[in-house]
């Protein structure tokens, strides 16, 4: 007979482990992490990028990939662009990490993820980005 599931207990076959460790061992994959699916759509905030800013196409999928964006004139704090996933997930990502870094030199800046839904979500920085500077920015959703 089975024991029933009891959240935070480890079982090894049907009997409960009395002391569990996460992790106790280096952990491998053969492939390696691999994302797939559907590339996400990028919608740039001009207002905060700046007047004539760009961004390029996602490279990558919904999970994980990669993009860059051209700051434009007078650009300031707040959300530089939203990334709506090609296929909306079934919950709210439970994480979203994003980097950015100015490929021209080196910033303050932080940049994260904000509004999380089963859709996307937005990219936005603390300091304002610097006329001209291209900015690379990767992201992983984790579900």
């Amino acid at each position: 007979m089975t024991s029933p599931y009891i959240p935070g207990q480890a079982y090894i076959g049907s009997k409960v482990e009395t002391a569990p460790t996460v992790f106790s061992a280096n952990i491998t994959t053969q492939a390696g992490i691999r994302a797939g699916g559907l590339t996400p759509t990028l919608a740039l905030v001009a207002s905060n990028a700046g007047t004539g800013a760009s961004i390029t196409t996602a490279t990558g999928f919904d999970q994980a990939g990669h993009f860059s964006i051209t700051a434009g004139t007078s650009p300031t704090t707040g959300t530089m662009c939203t990334v709506v996933f090609g296929r909306p997930l079934n919950a709210t990502p439970s994480s979203i990490q994003v980097t950015g870094a100015d490929t021209s030199g080196v910033t303050n800046a932080s940049y994260g993820a904000t509004s999380w839904s089963k859709t996307g979500f937005s990219v936005v920085s603390n300091a304002a980005m610097t006329l001209n500077h291209v900015y690379l920015f990767a992201y992983q959703v984790v579900q």
